[in-house]
């Protein structure tokens, strides 16, 4: 019992850490398109 236990820890932290990782990549997608959607207005602005 205390192996299966152990295992299923396991894939508990293996989960997380992908998890994790998943949303570190999802918040560094969503800056860079802020950022772009941000340098286009400011350019729109400059033209007008």
């Amino acid at each position: 019992i205390a192996e299966l236990t152990k295992k299923g820890i396991d894939k508990t932290k293996l989960m997380d850490k992908k998890f994790k990782k998943d949303q570190e990549v999802l918040l560094e997608n969503i800056l860079k398109d802020s950022k772009k959607a941000y340098k286009k207005e400011a350019q729109k602005e400059i033209q007008e």
